[in-house]
């Protein structure tokens, strides 16, 4: 997730499916959180998941050429559900 909030990324270049290449990596820091046997609760990690599918399907419904700042509010919620998921999960582990 640093990673994706420290991109430099200019909303008004980069393209929807520049962001789903990045879920990539993120889907792969999630796996690995949820397989680690980190000690995280069942419903931690279920928000995670969930939170995650919940951008990753708002994303497939978009055009992939269609830029960031055109995406805009349509998927404003569903990164700040998947920010504040993966804040709670890195807060419960520190």
């Amino acid at each position: 997730m640093d990673e994706i909030k420290k991109a430099d990324a200019d909303p008004e270049t980069t393209t929807v499916d520049d962001v789903q290449d990045a879920l990539g990596k993120v889907k792969s820091d999630l796996q690995d959180v949820q397989t680690s046997g980190a000690d995280l609760s069942s419903s931690l990690k279920t928000a995670l998941q969930s939170a995650f599918n919940s951008l990753e399907d708002s994303l497939k419904d978009l055009p992939s050429d269609e830029t960031v700042a055109e995406a805009g509010s349509s998927v404003e919620k569903e990164v700040k559900e998947l920010e504040t998921a993966w804040t709670n999960a890195l807060n419960a582990l520190n």
